[in-house]
């Protein structure tokens, strides 16, 4: 009989005994089968012992006492480990590919480039465990404690942290697009490397890496400043004939050394759409906006000029047009420009630089913003 036919035949004989293979070495053994119910170890006692290189795929390991287990470049794959003690456990390069980990105890645990996709891991107490360099994509995070962690490099990519703890938490160069960090706990988080001094700290994950190449890119710095003095966002909503107005308008002001952000509505607004646009315009050095026959730019305006006052914004108006009556709510306020009609598009551009682009000018030094050079 085989190692692990004796196994599974001792296993059967002594279902109430609880294996205790505390301190052996496994390094290498192959426990992994087709039935989950065919491998039992729940409940086993396995602290300290060796189990490098071996496959435990699809084995029952829930509640086992893995304490400072040394696990390294094993195989966990569906593996079942729910409540499971892996306090200071060794489990670098470990494959817990769509293993389920709820509720297991992780403090102080090494997984340092271990692959946890689609892993469950939801309600697990891994406060300064070392995760960097790890591959959670997809995993359930759900109020998983992760306060004090070494997140260094860790990818989260489409991950649900929903209510978890990354207080306090070392997150440089980790990975976080489409991630769900509804109600989580971000505090204190160090963005810099741990080689980098002074350490640098946020309360968001998703923005972490942006302030981290703000404080230390020249370039991106930069970029900011650029933004600053050369954005002009274009608001218009045309019909497909009158397209030819927004892309003058793009044009002339491209010729000008501006970069035009343009937003064309053809459709009433939405919400996300119109958060987008307020984003951009606080961004913005001036906001042209056409308002012949646009209802959802005089609603975006309406969000954008009353918040904004330190960003001027110069309506147009085709001559044919009437002149929508919520402008006059809008001429309380000082970065409302006077509207200005144009005839056609090709007046509109020949002067678009009396016409347009020297009132903004005017307008955005009045407001003490940075003087841009050749106006």
């Amino acid at each position: 009989m085989s190692g692990r036919e004796a196994w599974f035949a001792w296993r059967k004989k002594h279902p109430g005994v609880i294996p205790d293979l505390s301190g052996l070495s496994l390094t290498e053994a192959d426990l992994s089968v087709w039935d989950l119910r065919e491998v039992d170890l729940s409940e086993a006692r396995l602290a300290g012992a060796d189990l490098g290189s071996s496959s435990l795929a699809n084995a029952n390991l829930s509640g086992a006492d893995m304490r400072e287990v040394r696990a390294d470049k094993t195989t966990f794959t569906k593996c079942i480990l729910r409540n499971c003690n892996l306090e200071e456990a060794h489990l670098t390069r470990c494959d817990f590919r769509y293993a389920d980990l709820s509720g297991a105890k992780l403090h102080w645990a090494k997984l340092i480039g271990s692959v946890l996709l689609g892993a469950n891991l939801s309600g697990v107490f891994a406060r300064e465990a070392d995760l960097s360099e790890a591959n959670l994509r997809e995993a359930n995070l759900t109020n998983a404690d992760l306060g004090g962690s070494f997140l260094l490099g860790t990818s989260f990519v489409s991950a649900n942290l929903s209510r978890a703890n990354l207080g306090g938490c070392y997150i440089f160069g980790v990975s976080t697009w489409n991630v769900n960090l509804d109600d989580a706990t971000q505090n204190n988080m160090v963005i810099s490397a741990p080689s980098e001094s002074p350490q640098i700290t946020v309360d968001n994950l998703e923005v972490a890496q942006f302030i981290h190449l703000l404080v230390n890119s020249a370039k991106l710095r930069t970029i900011i400043d650029t933004i600053a003095v050369k954005v002009i966002l274009i608001l218009g909503r045309f019909a497909e004939e009158r397209k030819v107005v927004i892309n003058a308008l793009r044009e002339a002001l491209q010729t000008r050394n501006y970069i035009a952000v343009v937003f064309d509505f053809e459709k009433p607004a939405t919400r996300d759409t119109l958060e987008t646009v307020s984003t951009i315009a606080h961004m913005a050095r001036f906001v042209v906006a056409d308002i012949t026959d646009a209802k959802s730019v005089l609603q975006e305006l309406q969000r954008i000029v009353p918040s904004l006052p330190s960003v001027p914004v110069l309506p147009l108006l085709d001559q044919s047009a009437e002149l929508p009556g919520m402008i006059d709510h809008f001429r309380q306020f000082r970065s409302m420009l006077e509207v200005r009609r144009y005839e056609s598009v090709s007046e509109l551009v020949s002067t678009i630089d009396e016409a347009v682009i020297l009132p903004a000018e005017e307008a955005c030094e009045r407001m003490g913003l940075p003087h841009r050079a050749g106006t």
